[in-house]
């Protein structure tokens, strides 16, 4: 019995060739031995005796394997870099609004994309499937929750509410977004609705990389107010405000006028039928749960949105109570009526009927209760 050199292999016969690789049997080259059959191995690697086919064909294997990783890494940094060329894209166009049917990522369904379930996505969201605007400034600010930029364009700032112009913090809401956004920059982002009924464009304002909106609902200048499905940040501003009633800042500071004894007995927000013909249907029972009489006299109540009724002279008994109508009627006893005329007359409705908040304050503006109503 003998062994092929080159391949290895036993080779029963007697014979010159190799049976299996073809080669002249013998020692392969600048080997020497002197014991070949008993030992063809010793000090040789396995691989010193693989034939020439099978080396070959290792190689191409190796070449193959190569040549695919080296296509996957080119395909991932290729698509990294459309992605970030995407992006700079946007930021750099001083048009670019994504609107229905042009947000570039495949988490919005590319050009098939629900605006509304964009929105909804966290990660849609990352991905700036939202209004991407230039950098402007502010050229006025006309209270704490609406400004003008540079361009003209009056913003509506979301997600949130200010006080009116003679209400206590009106002043100091203006004032502070003033400070905020005096001579710099300023980045808008926006939600799902662009405008309201006004024309006023809708956004969350970003200064010195802080959310104006959420910042003015936890220094307690701005309740939450969240209008149709703007939810972006109704987490963050919802914490705001709890930070801001246990600071009482300004619209939550508590009032010492007949302090715990104004309560809401009864809270009726969804008139029968159509609430805009119907009213006083619509109505709010205050009960006054102390035995002391409460004046509140000049005391006004609002409603999550602007909506804001003022009491004549009255003094509330102990133990008494009153009730508050959203449409016309002469007050009597204790019974008031809001004659609320809506906008532009259209509705004298007063309470959401999906749920609405009250606001109960004294003759300075300082709260009495807050109450949700469903």
């Amino acid at each position: 019995m003998q062994y092929c050199h080159h391949c290895g292999r036993k080779i029963k016969e007697q014979t010159r060739f190799c049976p299996y690789c073809g080669k002249r049997l013998g020692f392969p080259d600048n080997i020497k031995s002197n014991n070949s059959e008993k030992e063809p191995y010793k000090n040789y690697k396995k691989h010193d005796f693989l034939p020439p086919n099978k080396k070959e064909k290792k190689m191409g294997l190796i070449i193959i394997a190569l040549v695919v990783m080296l296509g996957v890494f080119a395909y991932a940094y290729y698509k990294d870099s459309s992605d970030a060329k995407n992006l700079l894209t946007l930021s750099n166009n001083s048009n670019s609004t994504l609107n229905e049917g042009n947000c570039p990522y495949d988490c919005c369904g590319g050009e098939d994309y629900d605006k509304k379930e964009c929105y909804s996505e966290e990660k849609c969201i990352e991905n700036l499937c939202i209004d991407i605007e230039p950098n402007l400034s502010v050229s006025k600010v006309i209270d704490g929750d609406t400004i003008v930029l540079s361009d003209n364009n009056k913003v509506r700032l979301l997600g949130i509410n200010t006080e009116e112009k003679g209400q206590r913090c009106f002043e100091l809401a203006k004032t502070r977004v003033e400070e905020l956004v005096k001579k710099k920059e300023i980045k808008l982002e926006g939600d799902l609705d662009d405008k309201d009924i006004y024309g006023r464009l809708l956004r969350y304002i970003i200064v010195d990389g802080k959310n104006l909106n959420i910042l003015l609902v936890e220094e307690g200048l701005a309740s939450v107010f969240i209008v149709g499905e703007n939810n972006r940040y109704t987490p963050e501003l919802l914490k705001a405000e709890e930070i801001a009633k246990q600071n009482q800042g300004c619209i939550w500071e508590k009032s010492q006028s007949c302090s715990g004894c104004i309560g809401i007995s009864y809270f009726h927000l969804n008139a029968e039928g159509n609430d805009c013909q119907n009213t006083n249907d619509e109505y709010i029972t205050f009960k006054n749960t102390c035995d002391i009489d409460c004046d509140i006299t000049s005391w006004t109540v609002k409603d999550e949105a602007t909506h804001t009724y003022t009491f004549p002279t009255y003094i509330l008994k102990g133990q008494g109570s009153l009730t508050l109508y959203s449409g016309d009627g002469i007050d009597k006893n204790n019974e008031f009526y809001w004659e609320n005329h809506g906008n532009s007359g259209s509705c004298k409705a007063i309470w959401n009927n999906d749920g609405d908040i009250v606001f109960l304050r004294d003759n300075e503006g300082k709260l009495v209760l807050d109450y949700r109503g469903f």
